[in-house]
């Protein structure tokens, strides 16, 4: 399972509440009526082109009053699939039940209906314009570039291109003069790949964003969070610490780190609190590494059945090491859960993602097999009905390979 980016949350959460999945219907009549002939929006493109030829009055859109529309519109966000965030406040704030429910077929979302629900009242509203507000083309393009820009994340030679080409003009210009939608797709954008990247650069971004955010009075309380997180992630502790003595509610639990000369991972120290240690893990006496995703199914699956293994839980028990990457949040209350569930295994955080070669794969779980430090052997995934045969083979070949090594040596079979 490839660790998910932390922006596009709002569909997901909404198809928890509906309980279903974000997957299209069919588009229904509302009322009982035919919907226009409108071509489907799945993109910031069909946006664009959305109110470049349709009038006002015949769009669902054209419902929402001018600022409410400028709010929704900025904040609307699509990827591959269609659309991933979905601003409901001025849908809810604004509409009638039915006008809701045309936005959402023009979106391809009908099956929201049912819980985005309106709180506008009965009372008059006032008509909207006969015509568009002014909406700014220039910027809305480079809203839809950004969104591409997201969903290269996975590619590195994409990702690269496409960021430096457009926040290449960012580190010099203005970011005041940016309309609002373009610096909500910059933080957007700016966060993934820090995220992806632990980049300098992207932290260095994003840092300027989220200011001209709060210039002008734009940033949400989840920004500021978010920001201090991948402070914490990317390891800038002395930066999250500054935002955190600033704005002290962004973390009532603050990790506290007790500090080492060398170190490549965090363990959890002691029974109580948000401690962690910075250990140097000698690599040359592992036999597995099992890199996990704490919130990853797959992982969680495969450490209850390995944990209760006769053969592969000692391994990793007594010569193993459960990895998490750099960027799981710092909260040693999970992570206690997580090993009073499988007890004998002491789960660690890298320090630094780079410090670890076989954290280049983002997927989970992984298993790499060691001897003498190198990775000799690699299972990869948890698929349905397990991975245990190939698990139990790779760690018998290993120790065949040492029971061999020890009898040309002289030094008996003693593993």
């Amino acid at each position: 399972m490839r660790h998910a980016i932390p922006f596009a949350l709002t569909l997901a959460t909404l198809a928890l509440a509906a309980g279903h999945s974000t997957a299209r219907d069919k588009p229904a009549a509302a009322n009982g009526e035919d919907v226009p002939a409108l071509a489907p929006i799945r993109s910031q493109a069909d946006l664009r082109r959305h109110l470049e030829t349709i009038p006002r009055s015949r769009s669902p859109l054209g419902r929402l009053p001018d600022r409410a529309l400028r709010r929704f519109l900025s904040q609307l966000r699509f990827n591959e699939k269609g659309v991933v965030s979905l601003p409901t406040a001025e849908l809810s704030g604004e509409l009638a039940d039915d006008e809701i429910r045309a936005i959402l077929l023009l979106l391809e979302l009908p099956g929201y209906a049912g819980i985005i629900r309106s709180n506008a009242g009965d009372g008059p509203r006032p008509a909207p314009a006969g015509h568009w507000p002014r909406l700014d083309a220039e910027a809305m393009g480079r809203v839809e570039r950004l969104e591409t820009l997201l969903r290269t994340l996975g590619a590195e030679g994409p990702r690269e291109i496409h960021y430096e080409r457009l926040f290449g003009p960012l580190r010099t210009e203005d970011a005041a003069a940016l309309a609002d939608d373009e610096l909500r797709a910059y933080f957007d954008a700016a966060q993934a790949t820090a995220f992806d990247t632990h980049s300098a650069a992207s932290m260095a971004d994003l840092g300027r964003i989220v200011a001209a955010l709060e210039q002008r009075g734009r940033l949400r309380p989840g920004d500021r969070r978010a920001h201090y997180r991948l402070l914490i992630a990317t390891r800038d502790l002395p930066a999250a610490n500054r935002l955190l003595a600033v704005h002290p509610d962004i973390d009532d639990a603050p990790p506290e780190i007790i500090d080492a000369p060398r170190a490549n991972a965090l363990r959890v120290e002691g029974d109580a609190g948000n401690r962690w240690r910075k250990v140097d893990v000698d690599t040359s006496a592992l036999r597995i590494v099992a890199v996990a995703g704490l919130g990853c199914r797959f992982s969680q699956e495969a450490f209850r059945v390995l944990h209760a293994h006769p053969q592969l839980g000692p391994a990793l028990a007594s010569r193993g090491l459960v990895l998490f990457p750099q960027t799981t949040p710092l909260d040693a209350g999970a992570l206690r859960q997580w090993q009073a569930r499988h007890p004998g295994l002491v789960p660690h955080l890298a320090w630094r993602d780079s410090q670890w070669a076989m954290l280049a794969d983002k997927h989970t779980p992984v298993f790499h097999f060691m001897r003498e430090g190198k990775v000799v052997e690699i299972v990869e995934g948890w698929p349905e009905g397990g991975n245990v045969a190939a698990l139990e083979e790779a760690l018998m070949r290993l120790e065949d390979e040492q029971r061999s090594k020890l009898r040309s040596t002289g030094e008996g079979e003693h593993l």
